[in-house]
C-alpha cells in the first residue's frame, strides 16, 4: 500500500503525510501545512519573538488557576470536547435528558470514578470513520465499545472465553 506524500511549502520537500507532518483536523487533507521540522522551527522563531507574550498566556492556564477556578475550567473543558464533534452543550444536556441520565450500554448512573478517586464525565461516544457523536457512555463503556469497533472479531472472541469459563 502506498502512502500519500505532501510537499512541504517551506522547505519544499516531498514527505510522507503520516511521519512527515503533524495531524491538524482543520485542515483540507488533515495534516499542518509544513513538514514536522519546518513547524518547529517556526514555533521556536515564533516563540523567541514573543517570550512574554507566551509566557504570560501559559501562566494564565497553569495547573494553579484549575484548581482556584474549577467551574470555569469544567466549562472549558466540555467546550472543547463537545466542538471536536461538532456538537452543543445543548446536544450533550439533550442527550444525557434522553438517557435519563445513564450510560447508553451498561446504565449505571454518572461514570466510574478516576484512579484519583474523582467522579468522572460520561464520554461522548462517536464514530471514529465519520467523527459524529453517537451518544454518553461511561468510561468503561466507552473504552469497550472502542475496542469492538476498531475491531469486532474481538468481541466475539471475548463472549467465547467468557462462555469456556462459565
Amino acid at each position: 500500500m502506498e502512502s500519500k506524500q505532501k510537499k512541504c511549502p517551506k522547505c519544499n520537500e516531498v514527505k510522507p503525510l503520516e511521519t512527515g507532518f503533524h495531524h491538524n483536523r482543520r485542515n483540507f487533507d488533515g495534516f499542518q501545512s509544513y513538514c514536522k521540522p519546518c513547524m518547529t522551527a517556526s514555533n521556536d522563531r515564533y516563540y523567541q519573538k514573543n517570550k512574554d507574550k507566551m509566557n504570560a498566556y501559559r501562566k494564565g492556564w497553569r495547573k494553579d488557576d484549575r484548581k482556584e477556578n474549577p467551574a470555569k475550567h469544567l466549562l472549558l473543558d466540555r467546550e472543547r470536547v463537545l466542538r471536536r464533534f461538532g456538537e452543543s452543550p445543548e446536544w450533550y444536556d439533550n442527550k444525557l435528558s434522553e438517557q435519563n441520565g445513564v450510560c447508553a450500554i451498561c446504565l449505571a448512573e454518572g461514570s466510574h470514578n478516576h484512579q484519583s478517586g474523582k467522579r468522572a464525565r460520561f464520554a461522548i461516544d462517536h464514530n471514529h470513520e465519520t467523527g459524529k457523536a453517537r451518544g454518553l457512555l461511561c468510561m468503561i463503556c466507552n473504552h469497550s465499545i472502542h475496542k469492538m469497533d476498531k475491531d469486532r472479531a474481538w468481541a466475539t472472541r471475548a463472549v467465547a472465553y467468557l462462555e469456556r469459563y462459565k
